[in-house]
C-alpha cells in the first residue's frame, strides 16, 4: 500500500509538474509527517525534488509562466530561499515544539525554520499569537490551539503580515514565549533581519515577551543583516541545529543562554 501509493505521488509530479504537500494528505488522507517521509524517498529516487510545501519535477527549464497558479506560488522568493537546509530546519522545529508547556501564550515569528516549529505543535494546547501566514495555514486545523492573528497588510516576499496595525496589536499583548527567526546573528552585531517591513514588528515581540527563543540554524552564525531587532543577550535559547562557532559559544555561554541543538 506504501509503495503504491508513493507511485501515485510520483505520477502525480509527473503529470502536474508540481504537487502541494497539502494537497497529498487530503487525497490520500495521511498525515503530515507521513507526506514528508514519501517525499524523501521520492526525491532519493532522483526524479524529483522537495521545495517548501510540497515536491515539483526536476527539470533544466523552470518556465513559471506555464506552469499552473500553485506551481506559480511553490516557486515564489519565500519558498525558494525556504528550501535551503529542509532537514536542519525541521530539526530545530521539532526541538522548539518541546519548549512549549500547555496553556503557553507564544508569539510565532514569520519564516521557514518557525512554520517548521508550528507543523509540530499538533498536540499542546496554547495560544499562538503570529503574523505569518503560512503558521496560521498550519495551525487552523487543530481546535486545541487558540489563534491570534495579527492585522495588517500580506507582504507576499515573506507571506506575512506587516505594518503599524501589528505593532499596535503587540504592544497589548503579553507574551510568554517568542520564537523569532533570524537572517543572521553575530556577537558584534546582534540578532538581525534584512526585511525593513518586519524590523519593528520583531523589535516590539521582543520588548514584550518574557522569553525569547531564536531559531537559527547553522548557516545564520557570525551572518549580519541590515537591521539589529535584538541583541544576542537578550535571548532566553538559541535553538539550532550543530554546535556554535566557539567565539558565538563562548558569548552565549557567559550570559547564561541555553543553547539546544
Amino acid at each position: 500500500m506504501k509503495e503504491s501509493r508513493i507511485n501515485q505521488i510520483e505520477d502525480l509530479v509527473r503529470k502536474n509538474k508540481s504537487v502541494s504537500i497539502d494537497d497529498i494528505c487530503n487525497w490520500f488522507n495521511i498525515s503530515t509527517s507521513t507526506a514528508r517521509r514519501d517525499f524523501d524517498i521520492l526525491e532519493k529516487r532522483g526524479i524529483v525534488e522537495k521545495v517548501y510545501g510540497g515536491l515539483r519535477l526536476k527539470s533544466p527549464e523552470k518556465n513559471n509562466l506555464s506552469a499552473p497558479f500553485h506551481t506559480q506560488i511553490l516557486l515564489s522568493p519565500y519558498q525558494e530561499r525556504s528550501s535551503k537546509n529542509i532537514e536542519e530546519k525541521e530539526k530545530i522545529g521539532k526541538l522548539a515544539s518541546g519548549l512549549v508547556n500547555e496553556n503557553d501564550v507564544i508569539f510565532i515569528d514569520s519564516g521557514s525554520t518557525c512554520y517548521q516549529l508550528a507543523s509540530n505543535l499538533a498536540d499542546t494546547p496554547c495560544t499562538v499569537i503570529t503574523n505569518s501566514y503560512l503558521v496560521l495555514e498550519a495551525l487552523m486545523p487543530y481546535a486545541n490551539i487558540q489563534l491570534i492573528t495579527l492585522p495588517g497588510t500580506l507582504n507576499r516576499k515573506t507571506l506575512s503580515f506587516t505594518g503599524s496595525e501589528v505593532i499596535q496589536g503587540i504592544s497589548s499583548m503579553n507574551i510568554t514565549k517568542a520564537f523569532m527567526a533570524s537572517t543572521g546573528i553575530s556577537v558584534d552585531g546582534g540578532v538581525t533581519n534584512a526585511e525593513s517591513s518586519e524590523y519593528h514588528i520583531k523589535r516590539r515581540v521582543c520588548e514584550k515577551s518574557r522569553e525569547i527563543y531564536l531559531l537559527a540554524d547553522h548557516t545564520k552564525f557570525n551572518r549580519s543583516s541590515l537591521y539589529t531587532y535584538c541583541s544576542l543577550n537578550q535571548i532566553y535559547c538559541l535553538v539550532t541545529d550543530s554546535k556554535p562557532d566557539e567565539k558565538t559559544e563562548a558569548f552565549l555561554s557567559s550570559h547564561g543562554i541555553r543553547v539546544l541543538y
